[in-house]
């Protein structure tokens, strides 16, 4: 049974998934917005991430494409995430939004596949998260501590497919 973690790093936090084949195990949101932001990565993602692997020993870990922008703390945990795991015998994936837009299309009718109607089909598909769905969000509204954690499950379930 192969064990895959999905990360979602984002500006203040980090969004995690842990599969054992296709069973949700373990979802979180990982704060990491109590230092500074050049430092993110490695005083809070790093650290999470280790005690991830050595508790779970996966056999893949996903992450999504870096942004455009290589300043980014998203671009830099990722970076920092890559680095570390050189040294790993471990897969490392990213998966772009397109793919997971791809992956979830067949499953939301006629709707565009954004990230509400995403977090919509994965709380049918996996009821324990329910309690974590956001309420849609406006324009203005930053957006939830539990959006990443949603986009790490998004992750997991598009490599999943893919892989079966």
């Amino acid at each position: 049974m192969k064990t895959v973690i999905a990360l979602q790093p984002e500006a203040r936090q980090i969004g995690y998934a842990i599969f054992e084949g296709k069973e949700l195990v373990e979802w979180g949101s990982k704060q990491i917005d109590s230092v500074p932001v050049e430092r993110r990565a490695y005083v809070r993602a790093l650290p999470f991430l280790r005690s991830l692997i050595e508790r779970y020993e996966p056999d893949v870990i996903l992450l999504p494409e870096p942004t455009a922008i290589p300043t980014t703390v998203r671009s830099r945990v990722i970076r920092a995430v890559r680095y570390e795991l050189l040294r790993a015998p471990r897969q490392l994936l990213t998966i772009s939004r397109h793919a997971i837009h791809i992956a979830f299309t067949p499953f939301l009718k006629a709707q565009r596949a954004g990230k509400e109607s995403i977090m919509q089909v994965l709380v049918r598909w996996f009821p324990e998260l329910k309690k974590l769905l956001p309420k849609p969000r406006r324009l203005w509204e930053p957006q939830d501590h539990w959006v990443s954690m949603f986009d790490a499950v998004a992750l997991g379930i598009t490599y999943l497919s893919r892989n079966e």
